[in-house]
């Protein structure tokens, strides 16, 4: 069980690189976008920002809880 614990943020934190690396793409090929009037570009650009925000939000909280697992390392 502790082996599984420990692997689980790290497996995550691989799925949450994806996730960003994917929506940072996606963004760029603008690929929800072609023949979009001016108002839903700018909605598809914010919910694609949105998304890049919410993946490097979980990649900082990643690194917080891999951070305070260190101090039950020993335990």
């Amino acid at each position: 069980m502790k082996r599984v614990m420990q692997d689980s943020p790290f497996l995550y934190e691989k799925i949450m690189i994806q996730q960003l690396a994917m929506h940072r793409e996606e963004k760029r090929r603008e690929k929800n976008f072609p023949n979009r009037s001016e108002q839903e570009h700018f909605v598809w650009e914010m919910l694609y920002d949105n998304y890049v925000i919410m993946c490097e939000a979980e990649l900082r909280w990643i690194q917080q809880f891999r951070e305070g697992l260190e101090h039950f390392k020993n335990i």
